[in-house]
């Protein structure tokens, strides 16, 4: 899957290909400066998203392009005050305030795999005992990390262990996933009900309750409403 950022500011380009790289398996991600090289590039590499910076926003090449490539998808990024309701012509996804956090580019990466239902087929890759397995997202319903390992338990109740660290996962099993707190990720399609400093999800019709941190609560709700459209 390729994506594209059109910006002249390395920094942008930087954080929103650490997101997507750890966020989108095979994903490959290149900078753009001009609109005459996205034109050129959209219609030979086919992306499936382009972040735009505000600051470089021309309406009418951008409607001519989307013309050509009905396919790709778009994210605006800039300042509060860039915003335009001419922004409205093009359909997109998002408008990210700079400046850029990775809780924004992750929040508007996941409403790109929620619309488009990348998340479907994504597989999740881990390694013990120097053998590699595979597992698909959907089907683990949450990790929960102790020491140097790494519990991964599926929906069907099964179990099987890893060594690695939550930071170096979190962002590569799909956009239901959230880590609610240093020791635990869950998957949010699995949620029965949400309590004040826990979270029950369900697994084969049985309630276990995952401990939500206090300075993990915010991001959470926000995260999970966004999943669910209830904002």
């Amino acid at each position: 899957m390729h994506f594209f950022v059109l910006s002249n500011d390395v920094n942008n380009f930087t954080m929103i290909s650490y997101i997507v790289d750890r966020m989108f398996l095979d994903s490959k991600i290149s900078n753009i400066t001009s609109y005459d090289e996205l034109e050129s590039k959209a219609i030979k590499d086919y992306p499936a998203l382009v972040f735009i910076d505000a600051l470089l926003i021309d309406i009418n090449r951008i409607n001519r392009i989307t013309t050509m490539n009905r396919e790709f998808k778009i994210i605006y990024f800039g300042d509060r005050k860039l915003w335009s309701f001419d922004l409205y012509d093009t359909e997109h996804i998002d408008y990210l305030t700079t400046p850029l956090t990775k809780l924004k580019i992750k929040c508007a990466c996941r409403k790109f795999m929620h619309l488009t239902k990348t998340y479907d087929d994504k597989v999740f890759k881990y390694k013990f005992n120097k053998v590699e397995y595979m597992v698909k997202s959907k089907d683990i319903a949450y990790l929960n990390s102790f020491g140097k390992y790494i519990s991964i338990v599926l929906k069907d109740s099964n179990e099987a262990l890893f060594i690695a660290h939550l930071n170096d996962i979190e962002d590569k099993l799909g956009e239901y996933f959230f880590r609610v707190h240093q020791s635990f990720i869950i998957n949010m399609k699995l949620i029965k009900r949400i309590e004040t400093s826990n979270v029950i999800i369900l697994i084969n019709d049985t309630e276990r309750s995952i401990p939500i941190s206090r300075g993990r609560y915010k991001d959470f709700i926000k995260a999970y409403k966004l999943f669910w459209n209830l904002e």
